[in-house]
């Protein structure tokens, strides 16, 4: 998945630093970020601090975000202005299928906070401006003392299993189009597995037993942090389709499964083990 970077080593723990030259810089505008093209074919890298300078926001704000091995990246915040000389900017998809998983889990990480902190810039409480703290990667208010820290939406991931056949969907809503499982975001008051039977339920009129927990994942793009979970068809198996929130969904037998894992989202992962026997 997008996340497993190895042998490349992540690290999100909070540094109260400022950029120096040779530092990678995440610039964003829009949904596009930019990036330093290496060769005519397209291959790039992220940018350093001093050669992103010209595209930065006046008065340029850089915040720290992570560090992969030694190299550490830092946010700017606002939109990005003309691309220097050598440097483009690129749609954030691009980097999903990044052959190189680091850069992908770089670029989603950095939007995920990118988008937070350009849409935290006053108190949601008393509508004074906010500041950052210096001990941990969080947004005070200096009048009411309100902190706030990075959101993050629980949803649930689910294949839903009768025997050889997987039930697999379409999304109504949104730009994906290919095939899916079950999805939906855990709602207050529930655990994740209550929240797999409910929206099961709701958007296919399904039963189920037998959850049971797969893996996790963190998707930046969106701000969410995905729970995979399998769990078995208890009852009859005809769908009662939820038009608002699926295009379709089907039973499809291991066997007639063409999807494969793309090495970057958790849904086609899943997918690809039910298929291979494996889930």
């Amino acid at each position: 998945m997008i996340q497993d970077i190895e042998p490349h080593r992540f690290d999100n723990a909070f540094r109260s630093t400022e950029p120096q030259q040779d530092d990678r810089m995440m610039v964003f505008a829009g949904r596009t970020m930019l990036v330093h093209l290496l060769d005519e074919a397209g291959t790039f890298e992220f940018p350093t601090y001093g050669h992103t300078e010209p595209a930065l926001p006046h008065p340029a704000v850089c915040v720290y975000a992570f560090s992969i091995d030694d190299e550490k990246y830092f946010v700017s915040l606002g939109e990005g202005g003309d691309a220097p000389a050598g440097l483009a900017y690129v749609p954030l998809e691009t980097f999903r299928m990044a052959t190189r998983k680091h850069m992908g889990h770089a670029a989603q990480t950095g939007w995920h906070l990118h988008r937070w902190y350009t849409r935290s810039k006053h108190c949601g409480a008393c509508g004074s401006e906010m500041r950052h703290t210096v001990e941990e990667r969080a947004m005070e208010c200096p009048v009411c003392g309100n902190r706030y820290y990075p959101p993050i939406s629980p949803a649930v991931i689910v294949a839903v299993t009768d025997g050889d056949k997987l039930l697999m969907t379409r999304y109504s809503r949104g730009a994906y189009r290919l095939r899916a499982l079950v999805a939906g975001f855990c709602e207050i008051g529930e655990t994740a597995e209550q929240t797999v039977a409910r929206e099961v339920l709701e958007e296919t009129g399904l039963r189920v037993k037998n959850i049971r927990y797969y893996k996790s994942q963190p998707w930046g793009y969106a701000g969410d942090l995905l729970l995979g979970y399998v769990c078995d068809l208890d009852g009859s198996p005809e769908v009662s389709l939820d038009d608002a929130e699926l295009a379709s969904a089907e039973w499809v037998p291991r066997d007639e499964i063409v999807e494969e894992d793309d090495g970057a989202s958790l849904t086609r992962e899943m997918i690809a083990r039910f298929k291979n026997g494996l889930l």
